[in-house]
């Protein structure tokens, strides 16, 4: 359907971007900072 086809690289684009945020070193714990992220 043409929603799968929407969602399908959304998710992967999404995938990539939450991998990325993982392997990346944590340098502070500051909820302002993780606020900056999360946008």
């Amino acid at each position: 359907s043409e929603t799968r086809e929407l969602m399908v690289p959304m998710f992967k684009a999404w995938m990539e971007q939450f991998s990325s945020i993982m392997q990346a070193p944590v340098q502070s714990e500051d909820p302002d900072d993780w606020g900056i992220r999360m946008e």
